[in-house]
């Protein structure tokens, strides 16, 4: 016959034999279990703060990115209508100048037509080629006007999309070249080391 007590040894119970044999190895598992778990929790959670983060920035510079577009957007059209309303302005003036001219030429006709002596005729003509001299120093002013402002307009081009250029370059961590310099113009010191604007 077996006798189970003899392999119990000094163990009085089975249970006596379990808490002292089996329990502390699978209390020291579980505990090694607990850490393990534990140690996956926080990696994960750091994990996702990471990732948070991460995300977050990745979020506000996209959003600084969309802002900055938008302002591109709006600078460009506002710089297009300046330049809109600047020749408009300018061929609106020269139309009324001009039809004030031809209104002073009218009546210089009319004068002319109805005057009775060749002294008064005379001072009406000299009158009327004044005016004549007037206007085409006006078609001239005019039109020396409008060729300026479409004459500045690719350099004001230049400047409004180097600005908007040089914002986006600070997000992005770019830097522009320096404008290259007019041919036969030689830069200043203060333009050889000044810093972009």
């Amino acid at each position: 016959a077996h006798d189970a007590r003899a392999e119990g040894g000094e163990h009085a119970s089975i249970a006596e034999l379990i808490d002292a044999s089996i329990r502390p190895p699978l209390q020291e598992r579980m505990e090694a279990i607990k850490e393990l778990i534990a140690g996956v929790v926080a990696a994960v959670s750091k994990q996702e703060e990471s990732q948070h983060h991460v995300m977050t920035q990745l979020l506000a510079f996209f959003s600084r990115l969309a802002t900055k577009g938008e302002s591109l957007k709006n600078r460009l059209a506002s710089f297009e209508s300046d330049y809109q309303g600047e020749i408009e302005d300018c061929v609106h003036d020269f139309d009324e100048a001009c039809a004030a001219s031809e209104q002073k030429m009218s009546n210089f006709k009319e004068k002319i037509e109805d005057a009775a002596h060749y002294e008064a005729l005379e001072e009406l003509k000299k009158q009327a080629f004044d005016q004549l001299n007037e206007m085409e120093q006006h078609y001239r002013e005019h039109s020396s006007s409008v060729l300026g402002i479409h004459g500045r307009y690719p350099e004001k081009v230049d400047e409004v999309v180097r600005e908007q250029t040089e914002l986006f370059c600070q997000d992005l961590g770019l830097a522009l070249e320096p404008p290259e310099a007019e041919e036969g113009v030689e830069p200043t010191e203060c333009e050889e080391g000044a810093p972009l604007r």
